[in-house]
């Protein structure tokens, strides 16, 4: 917070002060107002003192020594992070990417950061901007575990009603996914045994589904794979938490 307080002016740190105080003390109302007041203060600062006001606010939330209220975000924050993004500096797709949280709440801000880096999408795709940073920055392992992370996380929900159902994706996302996955993973040096593990489980999903819409005698998936004998297969999908879901970087 020391740091924060380096980049305010003796009046703008009264007002940042009065606002924790009323949040500590639960008073919604007043918080917001005076919160309000602070953002409307720290505008008024020349753009280099602002950035350094939004960068230290990130940093200060990302270690949870704060958690503040969404304008302060979107007035503030990110009008640096957009800034600094589309001079492809390095760290700063990173930043709104880990910054997911308030896009998903918002949809109006999803709209208008995909607006602002000409995604067409009508949610928040943190990956876009992971890959973009790893595009600035190749080296950055730490980006590319969220990504891994991130790619191994939507395959789960992809195949998390199998064996009963179906795969929710269409099947060529689902072969993409797998074959993005497989290439951070091993340029990233990740290839150990329980990723190994993981992608023999995605690559026989991929390739039993596929031959299961191909054929039209069996009408359930978890029967196909019962007549095919890959018992291992359906347990693995039967019980999740012990395969799927633990995707830690070992």
């Amino acid at each position: 917070m020391n740091i924060l307080y380096e980049h305010l002016t003796i009046d703008q740190k009264n007002i940042w002060d009065s606002y924790l105080d009323l949040k500590a003390k639960g008073i919604k109302s007043k918080a917001k107002i005076i919160l309000q007041d602070f953002i409307s203060s720290v505008k008024k600062n020349p753009s280099e003192s602002i950035d350094s006001i939004a960068l230290e606010l990130d940093n200060l939330n990302k270690n949870h020594e704060i958690e503040f209220q969404f304008p302060l975000f979107k007035e503030i924050i990110l009008p640096t992070l957009i800034k600094f993004a589309k001079q492809n500096k390095p760290k700063f797709h990173k930043m709104i990417a880990e910054n997911q949280k308030y896009f998903q709440s918002h949809k109006g801000l999803a709209e208008y950061i995909n607006k602002e880096f000409g995604i067409n999408e009508v949610f928040f795709e943190s990956n876009i901007f992971l890959e973009k940073e790893l595009s600035i920055n190749p080296t950055d392992s730490k980006t590319a575990e969220l990504l891994i992370n991130n790619i191994a996380k939507d395959l789960d929900y992809a195949i998390h009603e199998m064996p009963n159902n179906g795969l929710i994706y269409d099947i060529e996302s689902f072969s993409l996914s797998i074959n993005k996955l497989n290439d951070l993973i091993f340029k990233y040096d990740l290839n150990n045994t329980k990723w190994k593990i993981r992608l023999n489980l995605l690559n026989t999903i991929y390739r039993t589904w596929s031959d299961y819409l191909k054929q039209e005698s069996i009408p359930n998936y978890k029967q196909y794979l019962e007549a095919l004998g890959e018992t291992d297969l359906i347990d693995s999908l039967s019980n999740p938490r012990e395969v799927i879901y633990d995707w830690k970087l070992l």
